[in-house]
């Protein structure tokens, strides 16, 4: 081949760098930057504390799930960890790295789409995607679900060149990006899944079960390739059995918790309402897709998208809880399904049936724009937490956890160690301590016996400079007296009652000497007890 043919195999490849197309590409990575900027500073939530806590692990060289104990994956606490070292040690620092994955997604999405269903359907894709972003219900923030949409969007982008181009090297990377996307959680699992059974349907139509074997063995080597650096890594810090048992036994005895009838009533509804009425127009078009796509005979691409969305759903409901944030997984396949609905709407002449969709998407998305855009006009940022996070007593613990912390600041030393006894796991990087024992909350103790045990033998050994108590108000249900007597015991023997602030009942470790600033902070502060 000669030197200019390659050359123009390169180009047609390649999107022209046009003015136009450069102004599209900023426009869909901007908008959700756009969107995500002014809830940065917004208070942390339980499960941005759990992630700050392990990124804090992480950067100080200790090893998560064996110093600091968390049920996901590590990827999420590692994005944390890298923006605490880019944009430094702050609230807001995380919630920049989740705006900027938010917008790499969607600039996925949208080359995704192109590829499949040409630049009409692939902007439109991408400005819906950046436009939900926005959808505060949804309590993005920097939850692990906006970190996983890259991963689980990118590996469908590379598994669709790979089917497009019979290009095995793309489906060797789709299967450890499949891999990396399961790293952040693990309901990327149903996604692989997903991917492998369209080869498997693949290798139905094309009758060369031979060749469909090959490609699902790449598939999964790829994964077991971006999976097998975790597994060794845990295993030579001597942490695998913690990691084994939080991000997948764990996980099993969590969603068992959740009754069989519940689980399977929550499959086909949406918990919230402020969730289904902010997103009811993805809904909407989504619903007409699928039917225009089960009307006629789906081709392969239809196939592929149709298995993913799907996977995507069984994802939001594998755990058998319906929180909000779950939903942000779902997003880029409703857009697609949504965005071939309105592009092809916006083609074709409308008869009287036809016209109702229209105007019933144009409803819906007023609505929910409307719903979701005057969460932006409220006065400040613990108003707009309030509206997100609808459970009270939950919500205002998340604001008096800076209180608790500072607290804890002032009466220890740098060097200490502190215990959470409950879920405000936010206090450890808040306070800059580090924990005592690797589990930061209480979850995991009501599902199995060794990890309070085992909790134990680390407070005994390490006993913590000051222990907190969320779990004996009714924050959590006042759940402290269903706790075996030995930690009473504990606390009688070694601590000593100093009051009660805010959520938290405070413990001061019993020791001859007590810090200036203990002395300063009780002299001046003791009517909060």
């Amino acid at each position: 081949m000669s030197v200019s043919s390659q050359v123009g195999v390169l180009t047609e490849r390649l999107p022209a760098l046009t003015y136009a197309n450069l102004a599209r590409a900023a426009l869909v990575f901007l908008l959700p930057v756009c969107l995500l900027a002014p809830f940065y500073g917004e208070t942390f939530e339980r499960d941005e504390g759990v992630f700050a806590t392990l990124a804090r692990t992480i950067l100080s060289g200790d090893v998560p799930y064996r110093d600091a104990w968390d049920h996901k994956p590590p990827l999420v606490s590692t994005w944390y960890a890298a923006s605490f070292l880019v944009f430094g040690e702050t609230i807001e620092a995380p919630r920049i790295a989740a705006s900027l994955s938010a917008a790499l997604t969607c600039v996925v999405v949208f080359l995704l789409v192109k590829r499949m269903y040409g630049e009409r359907v692939g902007l439109t894709a991408g400005l819906l995607l950046g436009l939900c972003y926005g959808i505060p219900y949804l309590q993005i923030n920097a939850n692990s679900e906006v970190f996983l949409m890259l991963p689980l969007v990118g590996s469908l982008y590379a598994f669709y060149r790979a089917y497009e181009e019979r290009d095995p090297r793309w489906l060797l990377l789709a299967g450890a990006v499949a891999g990396v996307a399961f790293m952040h959680k693990q309901v990327a699992m149903w996604n692989f899944f997903a991917l492998a059974g369209f080869l498997a349907w693949q290798g139905r139509q094309e009758q060369d079960w031979a060749a469909a074997r090959h490609r699902l063995l790449v598939f999964a080597g790829g994964a077991a390739l971006a999976l097998l650096p975790f597994f060794a890594y845990f295993a030579v810090r001597g942490a695998l059995d913690d990691f084994v048992y939080a991000i997948f036994t764990y996980n099993e005895l969590f969603a068992r918790q959740v009754p069989i009838l519940t689980r399977f009533i929550r499959m086909f509804s949406i918990k919230e309402p402020e969730v289904l009425a902010a997103t009811a127009f993805l809904w909407v078009g989504a619903i007409v897709s699928v039917a225009r796509m089960l009307r006629g005979r789906p081709g392969a691409r239809e196939v592929l998208l149709l298995l993913w969305v799907a996977a995507c759903y069984i994802g939001v409901k594998t755990s058998g809880r319906d929180y909000p944030h779950y939903y942000v997984q779902m997003l880029p396949g409703l857009v697609i399904l949504t965005a071939l609905v309105v592009t092809d709407l916006a083609e074709r002449p409308l008869g009287a049936l036809r016209a109702a969709v229209p105007i019933l998407l144009v409803v819906t998305f007023l609505g929910a724009f409307g719903w979701s855009a005057h969460v932006y006009a409220f006065g400040s940022l613990n108003e707009i937490h309030e509206e997100k996070f609808p459970d009270e007593l939950v919500t205002r613990a998340d604001f008096e956890a800076q209180a608790v912390a500072d607290y804890v600041r002032l009466t220890t030393q740098p060097d200490d160690t502190i215990f959470n006894l409950g879920r405000e796991s936010q206090l450890y990087f808040l306070a800059g301590r580090d924990p005592a024992t690797q589990f930061i909350y209480d979850r995991s103790f009501w599902l199995s016996d060794d990890t309070f045990d085992e909790a134990m033998r680390d407070l005994r050994r390490n006993r913590p400079a000051v222990i907190v108590d969320s779990l004996s108000i009714d924050l959590v249900g006042s759940r402290a007296g269903d706790l075996p007597t030995e930690f009473s015991e504990f606390l009688a023997e070694n601590y000593e009652y100093v009051g009660r602030l805010h959520y938290a009942q405070i413990y001061r470790l019993n020791r001859p000497e007590r810090p200036f600033g203990l002395m300063l902070w009780t002299s001046q502060f003791s009517g909060v007890y």
